[in-house]
């Protein structure tokens, strides 16, 4: 496989960081990375991965890393019937849908953006077979996308626990890929457009006014960068 891609997110209401590598070849692609975040007051670190074809429809994913002192330990597998399974037990609610979503990192948000490819300003339903976290539950998750996502619902109160706000940081070179649903982006687009998707999951958690502490945060921040 060839790398793409990789990016940086720094998660903006607790601490925590996901990196995230992007390959592809002929036949498919492969979204991989690691995340370090706080939950619930305990150091939690996994290690994911998803496999996808060359339309970006899901093949397989993983997840392995430890919450505390538990280890976690997911294998989810799409069939050929459109069956899915976790750790090898039959899933019938999500059965039929095409997209995975791992409910701790934004990077599995990219999956459907590029399968739809939408123009934008055009929205389209996108169920997905979202893996809930601390729970480990596969379930639906009904949500419509956009090109943008700037108007994307909230998750459903089931998913509310984990809403979390993420900025990206540009790390990788500014060669030209194909980003997120629109036509031709930089990777600094693309990273821009995957931060719009993760900061719609937790616009109903971040109160305005951390918000607007982030948002300060983030100028000072990259006034510096900028200054060296």
């Amino acid at each position: 496989m060839q790398t793409v891609a990789s990016i940086l997110w720094c998660r903006l209401d607790l601490e925590g960081h996901d990196a995230c590598l992007l390959s592809e070849s002929g036949s498919g692609r492969n979204l991989r990375g690691h995340a370090l975040f706080v939950q619930d007051g305990k150091p939690c670190s996994i290690a994911y991965e998803v496999d996808c074809d060359a339309g970006w429809h899901t093949r397989s994913a993983r997840a392995d890393g430890f919450l505390g002192t538990q280890e976690l330990h997911c294998q989810i597998e799409l069939l050929a019937g459109g069956q899915w399974t976790l750790n090898g037990k039959r899933q019938v609610e999500v059965d039929g849908l095409i997209d995975v979503d791992l409910g701790f990192t934004p990077a599995t948000n990219l999956l459907a953006l590029r399968r739809f490819a939408l123009d934008v300003g055009t929205a389209t339903p996108a169920p997905t077979a979202y893996l809930t976290f601390p729970e480990l539950r596969l379930v639906r998750q009904n949500r419509p996308i956009s090109a943008s996502m700037r108007h994307t619902t909230p998750m459903p109160p089931r998913c509310s626990a984990t809403m979390r706000c993420w900025r990206s940081r540009r790390l990788a070179s500014s060669s030209t890929i194909r980003a997120c649903g629109e036509a031709q982006h930089s990777w600094a687009e693309a990273s821009s457009i995957c931060q719009e998707v993760a900061q719609a999951r937790c616009c109903a958690r971040v109160s305005p006014r951390r918000q607007r502490q982030h948002a300060l945060r983030n100028r000072d921040h990259l006034a510096k960068e900028a200054a060296h």
